[in-house]
């Protein structure tokens, strides 16, 4: 899981954690346009399918995020499921639960944004009818895939799902 502004902004973050491409003597500044040699993440060769998956809060930062690895995956993942205190901290993961709206936009900006799929994993809610709501405004949204966790956001790996 990337973290969408950090990788929007900041280069060192996208070099250190996703491989797309290395530079090749005639392009030796590897960008979408221009992408020198495929390298780990995103060759057909040896990493398919590939979804990326991004946390995120912010529609504009997760599409410019979503943008830089589109050409090298198979879809864009967006986590809502992620119960950590960074994700509470951050208000991202499924600490973003509450606001349904924005996960509609963040979800809505990703489909009209993309030429690939995008997918997103949720976790459970209190009530089974509760849950179905919030499954019905991802897919709603655009999400073409929707994988559920579950578990509710208080419960850990150790409790049966």
């Amino acid at each position: 899981m990337f973290h969408a502004r950090l990788f929007a902004e900041t280069e060192k973050y996208r070099q250190t954690h996703f491989q797309a491409s290395k530079a090749t003597p005639t392009s030796p500044d590897p960008t979408p346009t221009e992408p020198g040699e495929l390298f780990l993440d995103g060759n057909p060769a040896i990493d398919r399918p590939l979804f990326v998956q991004f946390c995120a809060n912010d529609p504009r930062w997760l599409l410019e995020a979503a943008r830089k690895v589109a050409p090298y995956c198979d879809a864009v993942d967006l986590n809502l499921g992620c119960p950590q205190g960074i994700a509470r901290k951050g208000h991202y993961g499924s600490f973003l639960q509450e606001d349904q709206d924005l996960i509609f936009r963040l979800i809505r900006t990703l489909r009209d944004g993309l030429d690939v799929p995008v997918t997103a994993k949720i976790r459970i809610l209190d009530t089974r009818e509760a849950t179905l709501a919030y499954a019905r405004n991802v897919l709603d949204a655009g999400a073409s895939i929707l994988t559920v966790h579950g578990r509710r956001r208080e419960q850990r790996a150790t409790s049966p799902a």
